[in-house]
């Protein structure tokens, strides 16, 4: 693969980030009218859901070659079930450590998972 499109495409999964970002942010300040124990549990379950995407396209972009689409779709593969690993790992340590409620983190978590969507449809000018 080209290094424009490589580079391309890492600006465009930026800006999903980005957008990710800013609902979860959004979603958090939303959420302070109902306090900020609530604000700070919408706001982890946004990181809960943020934290491991992310690395997942470090390590998504750390391994892309059009050269080797087998190992590509190995590496992906794997990829993902680290992301679902570390998600559900994280979710465990919230649960056990932090006093957070289970419906506003699960509704920072939707924020962050719905920024990711919203992310993915904004067609980029060119």
């Amino acid at each position: 693969m080209s290094v424009a499109v490589l580079g391309s495409s890492k600006m465009t999964i930026r800006r999903w980030f980005v957008c990710q970002l800013l609902v979860i942010v959004s979603v958090t300040l939303l959420s302070l009218f109902r306090g900020f124990e609530f604000a700070g549990a919408v706001f982890v379950g946004g990181l809960i859901c943020s934290i491991p995407n992310m690395i997942f396209a470090r390590s998504w972009f750390s391994f892309f070659s059009a050269r080797y689409p087998q190992q590509m779709l190995i590496m992906f593969y794997f990829s993902e079930v680290v992301k679902f690993f570390l998600m559900a790992t994280l979710f465990l340590l919230v649960f056990k450590f932090l006093a957070v409620g289970v419906l506003p983190t699960l509704l920072g978590f939707a924020s962050g998972q719905a920024g990711l969507f919203l992310g993915s449809m904004i067609k980029h000018k060119s």
